[in-house]
């Protein structure tokens, strides 16, 4: 009789056993992805066959499994022909040759080009800066303000939505 009850015991506890381990254990979603590496006050260099392509200045970058994040950084970038853009914003985060520039976005193209805005995107690959949001700036000496900027660093082609661009004339004094 005691072995039948001993049975019957342990048939049921192997019956919830299995209905315990069937069912799908949740995500604790809220556990964030922990950093593999942290560098304080870094400095990266990127080479390609020819030349130096980047240097990437921060303060705290940190590197993920899938991205990296950086603070208070800044990335310059060797052009095709020679010249040099700065990128320079809060928060940087980059996925493979996609970065996201966040919170007090400045862009420099030589000083031809001056654009202020809160969110940026640059493909690094394509060589494309894209926004959603306002933007103001400089263009060769004149004001610039405008939304949904495209930017095509290589072929120099701007584009944006709701643009007031404001030309400043050189005056002549000799003709009235």
């Amino acid at each position: 009789m005691a072995i039948k009850y001993f049975t019957y015991i342990l048939l049921v506890c192997a019956f919830i056993s299995t209905i315990i381990a069937l069912a799908p254990k949740e995500k604790d979603k809220n556990k964030e992805e922990q950093p593999q590496i942290v560098f304080e006050n870094s400095t990266l260099y990127t080479f390609n066959e020819e030349n130096l392509e980047r240097i990437v200045n921060s303060t705290r970058a940190m590197k993920y499994k899938t991205k990296d994040v950086m603070y208070d950084g800044k990335i310059i970038l060797r052009r095709v022909d020679n010249g040099t853009d700065y990128i320079q914003s809060d928060i940087i985060i980059k996925r493979l040759e996609q970065y996201k520039f966040l919170n007090d976005v400045k862009y420099n193209r030589e000083n031809n080009i001056l654009l202020n805005t809160d969110e940026m995107f640059y493909d690094g690959i394509k060589k494309i800066a894209t926004n959603t949001i306002a933007f103001d700036g400089v263009y060769n000496n004149s004001t610039i303000k405008g939304k949904a900027l495209y930017y095509d660093t290589n072929k120099q082609i701007f584009k944006a939505k709701d643009t007031h661009f404001e030309v400043l004339l050189n005056s002549n004094k000799g003709n009235k």
